[in-house]
């Protein structure tokens, strides 16, 4: 046996040593290993999470809020989880001065201080790096990850670039500008789709608005760019106390002056009024709200230096201001849309930026020195629910259960409005006694939905079967409700429920016997009513909470009440109208053609359509297209009774990514529509 020598123990170890040692020198040589390689933030004694010896460059969350996407002075990037878990890094060789995530949440793009223009899908199949040969200070990425929009050239130079790319990196056109401050990408469609940019030619702020084929449409000198509406394409411009709304086809819809300089503007992304904030002295109101067509709702005072943002159904603002006078805390209040003021905390942080996005429960707070916290606004009322949340959107469906029953039952949506629910019952000799004890019980916990019926309300129910007339006998108590809403929300939701039920032709109020001629607050009863049928009937989805439901309504409701029959195009047009004003719907969607051929509807939208598949969506995004396809197949059968609906794109069939809808369906009349289970 051969001896072993002290010499080769000592060459052994140092070997091992080597390659135990060479992943760190590339790191500290700013090599990256492996794209993916995780980052671990740390966190403080308070919770926050942090990353460490360096201050954020640029940061961007997706619409429903399950990725976060920054840069750092470290030269990296990072990638987390809502829960600020890291899911992915790159370090690159200059400072990422731009991170960018599309709002879909699908695609990352970086531009670095060197001029590199990198992009990634986040599955990390689709990868490319462009050299625009300057610094890239400003970058936007449309909603789906289409186009790439950059501003590049040095901080010193008088004139700079701006250049469009596709998703393939191919470079679009270039436009020489003066520096720019701002860009923004609005719509997808090559033909309605917008550049919206804000440059400063020595000390004139300029805004220029162009087209994705590269035409600027219109500019305006000397004012500011301080905000854009995503879904009404407006645009707020200010000069000082000055405030402009400007249409994206550069008209002036209309001004206002304040007694206080203009910071910032936030639309309200449901109805677009207008919320304006400033710096005041004293105690001088600085945050005024204004509706779409410019009239003051109100104002009032909030802490100068204030951050704020509308919640994405638009009816609550969110404001957080630095509380100088308690060092390392920021105060945090929760305001209805009508300013009154629902809640009030404190968040043991300086907050820099403040960022919510299209999920409404939570708001991401960006402090000091990398410092990141995610409020959850809902976080007391989910924790009385059942852990394992109600999805989103429950998609039509058809009877298929002989044992049960399905009625639907109208119930209260946040806003007051009657919204029906499909609810499975054990089968009963009495139909119509089963439904009203359903409709008293109320609606599911997690439904995000209200009782119109008072848990205690007394009513009788008696049908002539020969005359199919139903009346309805309620209690005194319940017939002095009080609130003229109230009293409509209850007849409205008796009516619609018991219309649905066969054999029901008329309904008649009565109260111990009597008929009604009052109800409630001075609501005038035209009896008898006819059983509730709709006209012409289109298929609009709502909001209540966290939920959609489709809601059938009268077309001509979404014409101020036209009397005309209109045509099946025109008639699904209307559901596009109405679906667009939803936060993750392309502005530029549109019914291209629709018509009916032999037992099937072709609907035709337009190329912005492929927008509502977006690959690798959630299981939230794939529930909103499916809601958008149930309106309008649910629409064309109804307005048709053709028993097939197919959707087309750009006249083509087109086969979306895998796990959403299909664009072809067989339809039955025993359809259910929002059902419970």
């Amino acid at each position: 046996m051969k001896r072993i020598k002290y010499w080769h123990i000592i060459a052994a170890a140092l070997c091992l040593l080597a390659v135990i040692a060479f992943p760190f020198v590339l790191r500290y040589l700013g090599v990256n290993l492996k794209s993916g390689a995780p980052v671990e933030p740390q966190v403080d004694s308070n919770g926050i999470a942090w990353l460490p010896s360096a201050s954020i460059y640029d940061l961007s969350v997706d619409r429903n809020f399950s990725s976060i996407f920054l840069s750092n002075h470290d030269n990296k990037v990072f990638l987390l989880d809502r829960d600020r878990r890291p899911r992915w890094e790159k370090t690159f060789d200059a400072a990422p001065l731009q991170a960018k995530i599309s709002s879909c949440g699908s695609f990352l793009a970086v531009g670095t201080e060197a001029g590199t223009l990198f992009f990634t899908s986040t599955d990390f199949k689709k990868q490319w790096e462009k050299d625009l040969g300057a610094s890239v200070n400003q970058l936007a990425i449309s909603s789906n990850g289409q186009w790439l929009a950059a501003g590049s050239g040095q901080p010193e130079a008088a004139r700079h670039t701006l250049t469009l790319l596709n998703q393939e990196g191919e470079v679009q056109w270039e436009a020489e500008v003066a520096p720019l401050r701002q860009v923004y990408i609005t719509g997808e469609d090559p033909e309605q789709g917008r550049i919206v940019a804000e440059h400063f030619d020595g000390e004139t702020a300029v805004i220029s608005v162009w087209s994705l084929q590269g035409k600027q449409l219109w500019g305006q000198s000397g004012t500011e760019l301080l905000g854009i509406s995503r879904g009404s394409g407006r645009l707020a411009a200010g000069r000082q106390n000055n405030l402009q709304v400007y249409s994206l086809a550069g008209d002036l819809l209309w001004e206002e002056t304040v007694p206080f300089a203009i910071k910032a503007v936030a639309f309200n992304p449901q109805n677009f009024n207008v919320l304006i904030f400033g710096d005041s002295e004293g105690a001088q109101e600085n945050f005024y709200y204004y509706s779409l067509d410019g009239k003051l709702l109100w104002r009032q005072r909030i802490a100068d230096g204030s951050l704020f943002s509308f919640t994405p159904d638009g009816g609550k603002i969110v404001t957080s201001s630095w509380r100088h006078y308690k060092e390392d805390y920021t105060q945090l209040v929760v305001l209805e849309e009508s300013g009154r003021e629902l809640n009030r905390w404190e968040a043991a942080m300086r907050v820099e930026r403040l960022i919510l996005t299209g999920n409404e429960r939570y708001i991401l707070l960006v402090g000091e020195d990398g410092y990141l916290d995610v409020i959850d606004l809902k976080q007391s009322q989910e924790a009385e629910r059942a852990t394992q949340p109600a999805p989103i959107y429950r998609p039509v469906i058809e009877k298929n259960n002989q044992a049960d029953t399905m009625v639907t039952l109208y119930f209260s949506d946040a806003q007051g409005n009657p919204v029906p629910v499909s609810r499975s019952i054990k089968q009963s000799d009495n139909l119509l006694q089963s439904t009203l004890e359903e409709l008293v019980k109320g609606p599911a916990r997690d439904s995000c939905l209200y009782r119109a019926l008072p848990k205690e309300a007394r009513i009788n129910i008696s049908l002539e079967e020969e005359t199919g007339l139903l009346k309805i006998d309620l209690s005194p108590e319940l017939v002095q409700v009080a609130g003229a809403a109230q009293s409509t929300l209850i007849i409205d939701s008796l009516l619609m429920t018991f219309s649905s039920v066969p054999g029901v032709r008329q309904i008649v109020f009565t109260s111990e016997g009597k008929e009604l001629q009052v109800f409630g607050d001075g609501l005038l009863l035209e009896q008898p009513y006819s059983a509730y049928e709709w006209e012409q009937p289109v298929f609009i989805p709502v909001q209540s909470g966290e939920r959609y439901y489709l809601v059938p309504r009268n077309f001509k409701d979404l014409t101020g009440g036209r009397e005309q029959e209109a045509d099946l195009q025109e008639i699904l047009s209307g559901v596009i109208r109405e679906v667009r004003q939803l936060d993750f719907i392309p502005d530029d969607l549109r019914i291209i053609g629709a018509w009916v051929s032999g037992d099937e509807v072709k609907i035709d939208l337009n190329s912005s359509a492929r927008e509502l598949f977006p690959e690798g969506g959630s299981e939230s995004r794939r529930l909103q297209t499916a809601m958008i396809l149930d309106a309008l197949s649910l629409t064309a059968f109804e307005n048709s009774k053709a028993g097939k609906v197919t959707v087309l794109v750009e006249g083509k069939h087109w086969s979306p990514p895998e796990g959403y809808t299909p664009l072809s369906r067989t339809i039955h009349s025993s359809y259910v529509i929002n059902p419970e289970n």
